[in-house]
C-alpha cells in the first residue's frame, strides 16, 4: 500500500505552518507556491530604505522546509474534469 498524498496549495504563513505540523504524518507532502522563496513583505520597505537586506525578509522554501517536496506553479484553477 502506498502512502497518502497531501497537497498543500500556497507557501505563505499558513501552507508552511500546516507543511511543519504535517512533518511527522506517514504521508508525502507535497508543497506547491508560485515561486521558490517566502516573502515577509510587511518589512520591504525597511529594505527599500537600505536598514535590512533582501536576504532578511526572504528566504527559500527548500531551507524552510526540507522535509517536504517542492515545486514552482501558477495555479489558477483545477480541472475536475481530467
Amino acid at each position: 500500500m502506498s502512502q497518502p498524498r497531501i497537497i498543500i496549495v500556497g507557501a505563505g504563513f499558513g501552507g508552511l505552518a500546516a507543511a511543519k505540523a504535517l512533518k511527522n504524518t506517514p504521508a508525502e507532502i507535497l508543497l506547491i507556491d508560485r515561486t521558490n522563496h517566502h516573502l515577509f513583505q510587511p518589512l520591504l520597505y525597511q529594505v527599500a530604505t537600505s536598514v535590512l537586506t533582501p536576504g532578511q525578509i526572504a528566504t527559500p522554501i527548500r531551507q524552510r522546509s526540507a522535509q517536504s517536496e517542492e515545486h514552482d506553479s501558477n495555479h489558477g484553477g483545477s480541472d475536475r474534469g481530467r
